[in-house]
């Protein structure tokens, strides 16, 4: 990262000197003006460089761009002008340099003023750290969809570049079709529908090449709800078809089920009720030949799930009682009351909650139940 240096009050003369030197007789009065600003917007630098207080630099760093950029906007034709717009340094002085100065500020800054701009910034610098290809590019569509809420369109254009560019690098092509639709939704959610259709586009090429059925069927699923949210119907129909097809392929009957359980949830987000109704009739009669316990609890959990997001509660808390494994039951039956909240049935979410509690009070080790007790506080402020 770039930092501008201190600029000590023993190089302002020189400084000034050399401005006198870049000024022309044709255009000396703009000339004069712009140096007269940058000398200006180097102190602002020298006297952030030297307080103690992150926020006063944060401050005085802001001021010193702001006189830069008033430089290039009100005397365009000046000397200084060119080298700043051209991204040159004027001694150790450059817009860009600046704005990184800025960005290490803010960061500092932010835990005594924390504001939505600072705490994504301290994010961003976090996010650069991240070793693995698949969770920075996750990390980065992340970060887009909240720039969303802050009206930072530049921001929201460079960061999802960096998520593009980041999720085509990834090795595995099930990461790689996964992030891409992780990207796509955070396009979604800044209103880029274009966008979010081309880099679908890119996940469903990726999904068609992942060798396991069962991770090929489950990244069709994710990107046809995708596609839902992005009003194609048509491709969602051809996605969901293709995730069927390839779920009806998959040998284990415990990853099947769970498969056929996500392309449910898949359907549950377009108008086809009798597709979801029918999918879900092959999970449950997949999820029960299930052998082993353990993984008949996960396929149950995945179809209640998908059957609360299908609106389908009584089925939901048929299937949820099927868990045999009280952490994950009660962790179903909160599932199912937020899904219940969202359908206006607050009375019913109450009920669930409940019997969710109920459940909770039967789990043997005390973290299981202590996280437990967190979702359901978490689920009640939804209808405090």
């Amino acid at each position: 990262m770039i930092r501008v240096r201190r600029v000590r009050q023993g190089l302002l003369l020189p400084l000034l000197c050399a401005l006198c030197w870049l000024a022309s007789p044709a255009q000396a009065s703009d000339d004069s003006r712009a140096n007269l600003l940058f000398v200006e917007a180097a102190k602002l630098i020298q006297a952030a460089e030297e307080t103690a207080g992150p926020a006063r630099k944060l401050e005085l760093l802001k001021d010193a761009r702001r006189k830069l950029e008033a430089i290039v906007d009100r005397h365009p034709t000046s000397g200084l002008a060119v080298k700043l717009i051209s991204g040159q340094k004027i001694g150790t002085v450059s817009l860009a340099g600046l704005a990184d100065s800025i960005e290490m500020a803010a960061v500092r800054a932010c835990p005594q003023a924390p504001t939505a701009a600072c705490v994504l910034s301290m994010a961003f610098a976090d996010v650069k750290t991240i070793e693995f290809d698949f969770l920075r590019a996750w990390a980065f569509a992340s970060i887009a969809a909240a720039q969303a809420e802050t009206d930072d369109a530049e921001g929201i254009r460079a960061t999802l570049g960096l998520a593009l560019t980041t999720a085509k690098a990834i090795k595995y092509a099930d990461e790689r079709a996964w992030a891409f639709t992780d990207i796509a939704a955070a396009q979604a959610e800044t209103d880029d529908a274009e966008g979010a259709r081309a880099t679908l586009g890119l996940a469903l090429t990726t999904a068609k090449t992942i060798k396991d059925a069962d991770k090929r069927a489950r990244a069709f699923a994710s990107i046809a709800a995708a596609q839902a949210e992005t009003d194609d119907a048509e491709g969602t129909r051809a996605t969901l078809g293709l995730a069927l097809t390839t779920a009806k392929t998959i040998k284990d009957a415990d990853k099947r089920a769970r498969a056929f359980a996500s392309i449910a949830a898949a359907q549950a987000e377009t108008d086809d009720a009798e597709g979801t109704r029918a999918t879900l009739g092959l999970a449950l009669t997949t999820a029960k030949t299930i052998k082993y316990a353990g993984e008949r609890a996960w396929a149950f959990t995945d179809i209640a799930a998908a059957q609360a997001k299908a609106g389908d509660f009584a089925e939901a808390f048929a299937t949820a009682k099927a868990v045999e494994n009280a952490d994950m039951r009660a962790r179903v039956f909160t599932m199912i009351a937020r899904a219940q909240g969202r359908a206006d049935d607050v009375e019913g979410a109450r009920e669930t909650l409940r019997i969710a509690l109920a459940t909770i009070k039967t789990i043997e080790f005390a973290s299981s139940r202590a996280t437990a007790f967190v979702e359901v506080a978490r689920a009640l402020t939804d209808f405090d």
